[in-house]
């Protein structure tokens, strides 16, 4: 952890020290600011959006971040820091239930899986599913105040161990009716 400390970037470490003092940081302000132009983002095109990363190309109508800051960062917002709102605000009312309905069938998913886990009788498996279905809820909390879908790698592999799960269950299972058969 020390040697962490020693090597992360000055930039990196003033930001994490500075999350205690939310008064003073600009932060919160500036999501909040980034929020509410996505809502009126989508609420002008709640039917299409405004098209894939179009909120950084559109956010300057919606969005005024500058607060006399100098750093061209504050000038242009290159995202929402919420995957929901991004969603919606670039795709749509369609884009929005579409990425709700794919995360919410992959907990469902796990679940399911979970529970044939405990059914044939393997309880790592099934603890494996439940640990995974909590990273992934995790990960859509997280997503809340972030908006990382595409370069974040840790939820396309927590999906790709979704389908790797269920493989692994009808393989089981199917070597189970093949024992039961003879």
């Amino acid at each position: 952890m020390f040697s962490s400390y020693l090597i992360a970037p000055r930039a990196f470490l003033n930001r994490v020290f500075s999350i205690e003092n939310l008064r003073e940081s600009q932060g919160l302000d500036v999501r909040k600011k980034l929020w509410s132009g996505a809502w009126e983002m989508f609420k002008d095109n709640w039917f299409t959006g405004v098209g894939l990363a179009g909120f950084e190309v559109n956010s300057y109508k919606y969005v005024n971040i500058d607060q006399g800051k100098e750093r061209e960062e504050y000038k242009t917002p290159m995202t929402t820091h919420n995957l929901y709102l991004e969603a919606a605000s670039e795709q749509g009312v369609f884009g929005l239930v579409f990425l709700l309905s794919f995360f919410g069938f992959s907990i469902i998913g796990f679940r399911k899986v979970r529970k044939k886990f405990k059914i044939i009788n393997n309880p790592e498996m099934s603890l494996l599913s439940s640990a995974l279905e909590l990273c992934l809820i995790a990960f859509l909390i997280f997503n809340i105040a972030h908006s990382s879908l595409i370069h974040n790698k840790e939820i396309w592999f927590i999906l790709a161990c979704a389908i790797v799960l269920r493989k692994i269950y009808i393989q089981q299972e199917n070597k189970i009716m093949n024992n039961k058969v003879l």
